[in-house]
């Protein structure tokens, strides 16, 4: 079988990968969602952040795709491989692109995955930084509950849990380092205290 056969139908099975990978990014966009974004929120929906995430992370992969076949496509053009025949039989050629595909689809899965979830975590962790600096501690003192809607924001936004035996302190330390954002220094700021009385507080 020759090179540029065997090049010719890799191109072929990436664009088409590619191309099926933008399609999903864009159906996942349903009619029940779209009338979700349309609306106005009080609050925030896990479920529509990690569809977003998902649909982004579908793109990007897609994009990847079509972007190897295209780089493929180009190297096909820039040498010619028309000379070069493989001293294999037809069906080791199958079983080479079989295998290239399989290969390629399961990276592609695995890049999928990861940036799914890179991806939600930094919509999360923007979320989490708004929340902090517009819509929490509002009350005219710092109040346990406060401690309490972190906790479930955390865990909704970043999956981040409180450790057994921590303390509120040692939490809001520890989500600031996560969340990139002095959840300390806000609760400071904001009440005029230092960290001693926030504990005292709650």
């Amino acid at each position: 079988m020759s090179l540029i056969r065997i090049l010719k139908i890799i191109i072929s099975i990436v664009g088409f990968m590619g191309a099926v990978q933008l399609v999903i990014g864009i159906l996942k966009m349903t009619p029940d969602l779209i009338g979700k974004l349309s609306q106005s929120h009080i609050s925030y929906s896990t479920k529509m952040l990690d569809n977003l995430s998902a649909q982004k992370s579908d793109a990007i992969t897609g994009l990847f795709l079509v972007s190897l076949a295209f780089i493929l496509q180009l190297v096909s053009v820039m040498y010619d491989f028309s000379s070069v025949n493989l001293p294999i039989t037809n069906k080791d050629g199958f079983f080479i692109i079989t295998l290239f595909t399989l290969t390629l689809y399961l990276l592609s899965r695995i890049f999928h995955k990861f940036l799914k979830r890179f991806t939600r975590r930094n919509a999360g962790r923007a979320l989490l930084n708004w929340q902090v600096k517009e819509e929490w501690f509002k009350h005219q003192k710092l109040q346990a509950d406060d401690i309490n809607r972190i906790e479930r924001s955390a865990k909704l936004l970043l999956f981040f849990e409180r450790e057994d035996n921590e303390n509120d302190i040692e939490f809001l330390k520890r989500l600031s380092t996560v969340a990139k954002v002095d959840i300390i220094k806000r609760i400071k700021e904001r009440y005029n205290i230092d960290e001693y009385q926030i504990g005292k507080n709650l």
